[in-house]
């Protein structure tokens, strides 16, 4: 590699290392992010414009190394180790079928941290552009920032021009652009009270049980289009909560209609700490600069309001928000080791109800003249038994998108396509 693109690697902070541990122990922690595109996109463009993003991002040649609590970004990574195939599909195929295998092929262990996958529709000039990153770099905002700078320089490419990315520097860990800094006394302190509030979870009974590699992630995708999107967001407003509180509350009365009971049910949340920073941060820096938050919803049946449940889950998270609960600098190996400790094993019943990631307006617009990105989708692989499904919420070109991903056979394919129905009926009637 160009001595003018090594860099000294950094330690990776604490929710940095727990992503990674994930990444090892449990097969989990990839992102996967993908466009439906147009254009006369060829993979010699594709492979162009993912070295031009190699040789601009730090993370990207990286390979994680050491144990835990001492894992290292090593940034010798040269690109022709990064994994890059061309799919040819037909015009009537499912991308589910090339994305869900894919997905299924952990990143444990390898010596690289992101891979592409250009899948084209044959005979004509329709497309899929798919990236897959380690956790450990990416998050969804950062995940769909990669794949717009690829857009981008594929729009340029076709146009004839010779496009360049800026050297971006190694990026800081979030921890340390957060004002007042963590500690791991006040995020055990705050984290353990927060546990003990929400309690035991109502029992959710797996469907069948599984070794971590026999485990498979499967996605179920809804769209809602511009005038639902435009009902939903004004009626948050007018409710005085937001789409992601709206969307969690639909989660829940919906898993409570097809469990058949009432149930007290907790809701891990990824939020971005970027907003809380002081610090100028790039819009288009790829790391991962989130952290999870758990909340909990208490008594929930087919009677409950929605919308009381939905402000609930705002006000909790906006709470554990201003007790300032972010990230300890500093941590101990052990610290690391025990964060992936409860999911390890599954016991008949899931220890969590439901992630929801909600990126929200996306600041990508898909348009670079000659390509178009029409469609873009963002989630995570998911192998573990800790909650049934994983929701990543996103608006793209005013249209409400909703992916669905569970894992398989812990949840059943027919189960888990009915837990969708559930929940999407529940967020319709909430604007009728």
């Amino acid at each position: 590699m160009n001595e003018d693109h090594m860099d000294s690697g950094r330690r990776l902070s604490f929710f940095e290392s727990t992503l990674q541990q994930a990444n090892l122990e449990l097969f989990s922690s990839t992102i996967y992010c993908w466009a439906r595109g147009t254009g006369p996109v060829e993979l010699d463009h594709v492979r162009s414009a993912m070295e031009l993003m190699h040789r601009a991002h730090p993370l990207l040649r990286s390979r994680i190394d050491g144990p835990p609590g001492e894992f290292r970004f090593v940034t010798d990574v040269p690109f022709n180790d990064v994994p890059l195939d061309m799919v040819e599909i037909a015009p009537d195929a499912d991308i589910n079928s090339i994305i869900e295998p894919w997905m299924n092929d952990p990143f444990s262990g390898k010596a690289y941290t992101w891979a592409g996958r250009f899948i084209r529709e044959s005979g004509t000039q329709r497309w899929w552009l798919a990236v897959a990153t380690h956790h450990s770099i990416t998050d969804g905002h950062a995940a769909l920032s990669l794949l717009d700078q690829c857009g981008r320089l594929l729009g340029e490419m076709v146009e004839g021009r010779t496009p360049t990315v800026p050297d971006f520097p190694m990026p800081d860990p979030i921890e340390h652009q957060l004002d007042p800094p963590g500690s791991m006394e006040h995020w055990t302190r705050i984290g353990e009270g927060w546990a003990e509030r929400i309690g035991e979870i109502s029992h959710w009974p797996i469907n069948e049980s599984a070794e971590f590699k026999d485990r498979r992630c499967c996605n179920t995708y809804r769209v809602h289009d511009e005038a639902f999107s435009r009902r939903l967001v004004d009626r948050c407003h007018e409710e005085r909560t937001t789409v992601q509180g709206a969307l969690a509350s639909a989660v829940v009365m919906g898993i409570s209609e097809h469990l058949g009971h009432a149930i007290d049910i907790d809701t891990i949340t990824p939020v971005d700490l970027r907003r809380f920073s002081d610090l100028d941060i790039h819009p288009d820096e790829i790391a991962c600069k989130v952290m999870c938050i758990d909340t909990g919803s208490f008594g929930i049946s087919q009677d409950s309001d929605p919308w009381e449940v939905a402000r609930a889950y705002t006000s909790a998270i906006e709470q554990q928000l201003q007790e300032a609960y972010y990230p300890p600098l500093d941590f101990t190996s052990d610290d690391i080791t025990s964060s992936t400790g409860g999911w390890l094993t599954s016991d008949g019943r899931h220890t969590h109800g439901f992630a929801l990631t909600n990126t929200g307006l996306l600041r990508i617009k898909g348009n670079y003249g000659p390509v178009q990105f029409e469609e873009v989708d963002v989630t995570a692989a998911v192998r573990f038994g800790g909650f049934p499904v994983l929701l990543s919420v996103y608006t793209y070109r005013n249209r409400l998108r909703c992916t669905y991903t569970w894992t398989e056979p812990i949840l059943s394919h027919a189960d888990a396509l009915s837990l969708a129905d559930a929940v999407e009926e529940r967020l319709a009637q909430m604007i009728r």
